[in-house]
């Protein structure tokens, strides 16, 4: 699972880390995930009075010379813009207690139009109204998590879990993920308490968007910061926190630590900007904006309409783009209905080969890229050597073969397909060779699978 997949997983599928359930969720997919990549994991927990404090770590770190750390829990949507100080605490409390002064004037207001409601409309109509909005009003002061939450802490999560895949079980690295350190640092107190040796503590905060990627460490990490440096982008900016000045943030937990983060510089305070509001722009506001970022993309019009493909290719250079299907075992499947995935499912394939649940909920296509290409050039208005490029050589060039592949020039494979007008794959050629006639072979499809599963 590449980049992109894993902060869909992280921060949209399980974009929601507030409630315990939905930490626990998060927590048994981080595991498995963990111990696939051969990582050791084990847990950290907490019980105080007033809550439950979880941190799952990963590899040796009584061995390991480095370890990377991250918070993984989710905080409320607010009232009001709030604006995230990672190096500053104290101003974050600021926007905390705005949102927090917001919240209970709207909720009192609430309150007040229910005892309204009751003593207007009387009767069952005013207890029912009354009901609704001291719900309403409840709901106003507990608050709701953030459907999407790449900007505070998701792509971070996806960020190290892609790190822990890559370095393994090497025992030089281990991987820690904080509960309740996103809007405090209880989490990190733990870790820290627990931490047998002084590693090197690299960890990762807001990375999904912002014009700055801010290293920020202490005078005696200055050797390790200047290598990690050297490995970022240009851009980065270097900043060094002097004793005094640590212990009123993170640092002063991990001495021996560097915090990692992307945002803005407001008033010479580096800020960090919708972190909890609808606001923040998830995975695909991230890989958009991101200019290092290659995009997949569904075309077909279904997965994704065509006025969002428009979308797309005006905000974002389609040299960034590679065009993918979502073709399951069904690619080539005939209409009619099939077993799905799972017991007691059943999947439709439609004429126009999309593959439905019987709910009418999208489960995949059976059509390949082909199909995608025809709905750009014909109903979205891509040139077809755009199309091409998207199809064929941003993938080569992507996965470093575009020197032998991925377009028609003297020295490359013949690797061609020759199409009809409608967009079907009439012959194929693999290096030169036959190897797909439509007249000789008809439409090609997993036989064996439709043999099985055919209801």
């Amino acid at each position: 699972m590449n980049l992109q997949d894993t902060m869909m997983l992280y921060g949209a599928t399980l974009g929601k880390r507030r409630s315990n359930r939905q930490k626990e969720l998060f927590r048994q997919q981080l595991k498995q995930d963990l111990s696939a990549a051969g990582l050791a994991v084990h847990d950290q927990e907490y019980n105080g009075r007033f809550y439950h404090l979880h941190n799952l770590v990963a590899g040796d770190i009584d061995r390991a010379s480095t370890l990377f750390v991250v918070p993984y829990d989710t905080l409320t949507r607010t009232i009001v813009p709030c604006e995230y100080y990672p190096f500053h605490p104290e101003l974050t409390l600021r926007e905390e207690r705005r949102d927090l002064i917001a919240r209970l004037a709207l909720a009192v207001l609430v309150f007040v139009a229910a005892y309204l409601g009751i003593l207007l409309l009387g009767g069952w109509p005013g207890w029912a109204a009354g009901i609704l909005l001291t719900a309403a009003g409840l709901l106003v002061l507990h608050g709701v998590a953030n459907r999407f939450n790449f900007n505070r802490s998701s792509a971070a999560v996806a960020a190290v879990v892609v790190l822990a895949r890559q370095l393994g079980a090497n025992g030089n690295a281990a991987f820690a993920f904080c509960d309740r350190s996103a809007g405090g640092y209880e989490g990190y107190r733990l870790l820290a308490f627990h931490l047998p040796t002084k590693p090197a503590v690299v960890i990762l905060d807001s990375l999904a968007q912002g014009e700055k990627l801010v290293l920020a460490h202490t005078e005696t990490c200055t050797g390790r910061a200047q290598r990690l440096e050297k490995e970022l982008p240009g851009s980065a900016v270097r900043r060094v926190y002097g004793a005094e000045q640590s212990k009123r943030n993170l640092l002063a937990l991990f001495p021996n630590g560097m915090v990692l983060a992307s945002g803005s510089i407001k008033n010479g305070e580096f800020v960090v900007h919708n972190t909890r509001t609808p606001r923040d722009v998830g995975g695909l506001g991230a890989a958009l904006l991101n200019p290092d970022v290659m995009c997949e993309v569904i075309c077909d019009g279904l997965h994704i309409c065509n006025e969002m493909l428009q979308i797309y290719f005006r905000v974002k250079d389609t040299d960034y783009f590679m065009m993918v299907s979502d073709c399951t075992p069904l690619s080539g499947a005939p209409v009619g209905k099939y077993a799905g995935f799972e017991p007691g499912m059943t999947m439709n394939v439609t004429p126009e080969g999309f593959v439905l649940n019987d709910t009418g909920r999208l489960c995949g296509s059976s059509q390949p890229v082909l199909y995608d290409i025809g709905n750009l050039v014909e109903k979205v208005g891509v040139p077809m050597e755009t199309c091409l490029k998207m199809a064929c050589l941003n993938p080569a060039k992507k996965y470093g073969f575009a020197d032998t592949k991925g377009s028609i020039a003297v020295g490359k494979d013949a690797d061609l397909v020759v199409i009809s007008d409608d967009y079907k794959a009439q012959v194929t050629y693999s290096a030169g060779r036959l190897v797909y006639d439509r007249e000789r072979d008809g439409v090609i499809y997993n036989s064996d699978y439709l043999k099985e599963n055919t209801l």
